[in-house]
């Protein structure tokens, strides 16, 4: 048996004897590959499930799937739209969705697995933010600042990208739009910005809510066949490539979901509280000294929180009238 086979089994035996019943769950990038699997394993361990996406179409299926999936009687799942790539859109949803979590015991599980793998191209979203950073890095700052003030005591804030990888990136200049950063950029180097940049605001969150014993993962998954090689917009042949060997070399979506959710609820349960990087098989990924150095973590919070304000001023007018605070810490 492979190594991440093993590791996956011992995750399934783990969750086995576990239930989730009255716990309330949020997965943001829910309506298909890791994000939807992750959904149905949750609500099949009696926990209240909440979906967020950008398709409607995409939200109603994983509904369906949900209450199929339901183990009792009393479940509650819903789905709340979003668009990522939006500063604005983004903020309603997160307000909105924090009132009704508030509203109804908090929240005690947030899985952040939206996004896809950098492809190298730079293109810029309505409100000015560079597209790809705007989906797998503000967009993970932003709900996981902003729905960490409704997590209950002991819960877990977990994120599935690709933990200790990059060496360096501009810190004034995450989106890599000046010439001089501009022409540095490709997919390795914008794999490696959003690595150090998502362990940063993670390590730096995790501190934040300490006295609360806040767990925060930030997990690799390994290869998982899901469609992010075409959604990506990569160059043929690799999508062509990715879906003829995936079935020899790759985890399917619903094995590897197993081990996230094993990781949080172990993670809540040890009640220890902080920040863990892992990789597909369980074991302790090393953080790079970039990270390691407070003001850099400090740096990309300060930046996210600029370039937010900014993007949703260039939406709602220069005078800031219908520009909120979007409610999190620098």
């Amino acid at each position: 048996m492979l190594p991440q086979a093993k590791y996956i089994a011992k995750c399934s035996q783990y969750l086995g004897s576990t239930s989730l019943h009255n716990k309330n769950c949020l997965i943001v990038g829910a309506t298909g590959g890791i994000g939807r699997s992750i959904a149905l394993k949750l609500s099949a361990l009696g926990a209240n499930v909440t979906v967020a996406g950008r398709s409607k179409e995409g939200g109603s299926a994983v509904l369906s799937a949900l209450r199929n999936k339901g183990v009792g009687e009393g479940q509650k799942h819903s789905f709340e739209r979003v668009d990522l790539t939006s500063q604005k859109d983004t903020k309603r949803f997160l307000e909105s969705t924090s009132k009704k979590l508030s509203d109804h015991g908090g929240l005690d599980y947030l899985f952040l697995t939206a996004g896809k793998p950098p492809n190298g191209k730079q293109t810029l979203t309505p409100d000015g933010i560079e597209a790809h950073f705007a989906l797998q890095c503000l967009g993970r700052y932003s709900a996981a600042y902003n729905f960490a003030k409704v997590m209950n005591p002991n819960g877990c804030i977990t994120a599935v990208c690709a933990p200790g990888q990059g060496s360096t990136a501009p810190i004034d200049d995450l989106e890599y739009l000046r010439p001089e950063n501009k022409k540095k950029y490709w997919m390795l180097t914008a794999g490696g910005r959003d690595s150090l940049f998502v362990d940063s605001v993670l390590m730096n969150l995790a501190q934040q809510y300490a006295s609360t014993k806040l767990n925060v993962l930030h997990l690799f998954p390994g290869f998982v066949a899901t469609n992010s090689a075409q959604t990506a917009g990569f160059p043929f042949p690799v999508p062509l490539l990715a879906r003829t060997f995936a079935p020899y070399i790759s985890t399917n979506a619903d094995e590897y979901a197993t081990t996230p959710v094993f990781e949080a609820v172990q993670s809540s349960e040890k009640g220890t509280g902080g920040f863990r990087a892992l990789n597909q098989y369980g074991s302790e990924v090393k953080i790079k000294d970039w990270v390691k150095d407070s003001s850099n973590r400090d740096a990309c919070v300060q930046y996210s929180n600029r370039r937010i304000e900014e993007a949703l001023q260039s939406v709602d007018g220069p005078d800031g009238s219908q520009v909120g605070e979007l409610g999190i810490a620098a």
